[in-house]
C-alpha cells in the first residue's frame, strides 16, 4: 500500500488522539463523571433513568459551591438517577442523599441524564460487565475515541485521495480541542468529528457529483445522522452545512446534482429528516429540549455575548483538562492567523459566488457564538465553551 500524505495525516491524528486519552487523568475532563454515569445508565439496560430533583440539602450544597440559581434550575431539569455500586462510583460524586458511595450501592444522579443516547452507546457496551470504576472509564474512553476519531479519519479520507486544499481545511478544523475531546467520555467529541466528516462528505459531493464513490454516500448518510443526534446543536449545524453547499453550487447546479443522483439524494434527505424527527421526539419524551430564547434586555444580552467571544475563540483551539489547561495564547493566535490565511487564499482563488458565500459564512460563524449566548444560553447561567460551537 502506497503511503500518501492523507494516510500519514490519519496516522498522526490517531496517535495524537490516543496520547490525549492516556495523558488526561481519570475524570479530569469536562463533566466526565456525569457523562460516565449517563453511559452507565445505558450499560444497565435503560435509556433514561428516573428523575431525581434536588432536595433542599442539595440546593444548599450547590449554592455553597458557587452555583447560581439559574445553573441549579438548569441541571435539575436534566437530573436522572442510576444505581451505582461502590466499586463503580466515580470520584466527586455522592448518593442522592448526600452520603458517600463507599459500600454496597446507591442511587446517584447525573445532570446529563436526558442527553441523546447515541454518543453513549458504544462506551456503554465497552464498560458493561466491568467491576471497577477505573477500568470502566478507560474502556468507555477508548470506545469514545474509536467513534470520534473514526469520523475524523473519514473526513481526511473524503478530502483525498491526494493531499490538497480540502485536507488542509480538515487540518485547520481539527484543532487540539477537537483531538482532546475525541479521547474522553463526552458527546462533544463525536459531534465535532461527525460534523467535520459531514462537511467533508458534502464538499466531496459538490466536487464529484454523481461520480462520488459509494462509500462516500454512506459516509454522508452516517455522518449526517451522527451530527444531528450526537448533541443539542447538531440539527442546527447540519442544516447550516447543507445550506452552505447549496449556496456554493447555486440553483442550477443543485438541480442538476439532484437530477443526476435523484435516488441516492432522496435516501440522504429522507434519512436526515428521519433523524431530525427522532431528535425532536427524544427531546420531547426525555425533557431534554428545555432551552428558551429571550431577546430582552437586548443591549445587555448582546454585551454578555460579546464578553464570551474571546474565551470561546480561544477555547475552540486549545482547552484541555477540566477547562483549566489552555494552549498558550501565541499558539492559539497563530492557529487563527493560519485560518485567516486560508480564508484569504480562498478569496483569491474563488469565483464571485464562492467569495460571497465564504464571506457570509465567515461572518455568520463568528456571530453565532455571540448571538447564541446572548439570546439563549445565558439563561442557563453557564458560560460559553469553544467545543459548543
Amino acid at each position: 500500500m502506497r503511503i500518501t500524505g492523507i494516510r500519514l495525516l490519519a496516522g498522526g491524528y490517531l496517535l495524537l488522539a490516543v496520547a490525549w486519552m492516556l495523558a488526561t487523568p481519570p475524570f479530569q475532563a469536562p463533566d466526565e463523571p456525569a457523562h460516565y454515569l449517563r453511559a452507565l445508565t445505558i450499560a444497565q439496560g435503560s435509556l433514561l433513568g428516573p428523575r431525581e430533583p434536588l432536595d433542599p440539602v442539595g440546593r444548599v450544597a450547590l449554592a455553597a459551591g458557587g452555583w447560581q440559581a439559574e445553573e441549579q434550575r438548569w441541571i435539575e431539569h436534566d437530573r436522572r438517577g442510576v444505581r451505582v455500586s461502590a466499586a463503580l462510583a466515580p470520584p466527586y460524586t455522592t448518593c442522592v442523599g448526600g452520603e458517600a458511595d463507599i459500600r454496597g450501592s446507591c442511587i446517584e444522579a447525573t445532570y446529563t441524564g436526558d442527553y441523546s443516547p447515541l454518543a453513549y452507546l458504544l462506551p456503554a457496551a465497552a464498560m458493561s460487565g466491568t467491576g471497577h470504576v477505573t477500568t470502566a472509564l478507560w474502556l468507555a474512553r477508548a470506545a469514545s475515541l474509536i467513534l470520534a476519531c473514526g469520523f475524523l479519519l473519514v473526513a481526511l479520507a473524503l478530502s483525498g485521495p491526494e493531499l490538497g486544499w480540502s485536507a488542509i481545511g480538515v487540518v485547520a478544523a481539527a484543532t487540539p480541542t477537537v483531538l482532546f475531546f475525541t479521547g474522553v467520555v463526552n458527546p462533544s467529541g463525536l459531534e465535532l468529528s461527525g460534523n467535520l466528516a459531514f462537511l467533508s462528505a458534502l464538499a466531496r459531493l459538490g466536487r464529484d457529483g454523481d461520480a462520488m464513490p459509494a462509500w462516500g454516500w454512506w459516509a454522508l448518510i452516517v455522518s449526517g445522522v451522527v451530527t444531528i443526534l450526537a448533541w443539542q446543536l447538531g440539527p442546527l449545524f447540519a442544516c447550516a452545512d447543507v445550506a452552505v453547499l447549496v449556496a456554493l453550487l447555486g440553483r442550477a447546479r443543485t438541480r442538476g446534482l439532484w437530477r443526476a443522483t435523484r435516488g441516492r439524494m432522496a435516501t440522504v434527505v429522507g434519512t436526515l429528516l428521519a433523524s431530525l424527527a427522532l431528535f425532536v421526539l427524544w427531546g420531547e419524551l426525555s425533557g431534554a429540549l428545555h432551552s428558551t430564547v429571550s431577546f430582552t434586555p437586548l443591549g445587555a444580552a448582546l454585551q454578555a455575548g460579546l464578553r464570551q467571544f474571546g474565551g470561546t475563540l480561544r477555547g475552540a483551539i486549545g482547552v484541555f483538562g477540566w477547562l483549566n489547561v489552555w494552549l498558550p495564547d501565541p499558539l492559539s493566535q497563530l492557529w487563527w492567523a493560519l485560518v485567516a490565511g486560508l480564508l484569504l487564499a480562498a478569496v483569491a482563488l474563488g469565483g464571485r459566488r464562492e467569495r460571497a458565500v465564504l464571506g457570509i459564512t465567515a461572518v455568520g460563524a463568528l456571530a453565532f457564538p455571540v448571538l447564541f449566548f446572548a439570546f439563549s444560553y445565558r439563561l442557563s447561567g453557564f458560560g460559553m465553551q469553544g467545543r459548543y460551537v
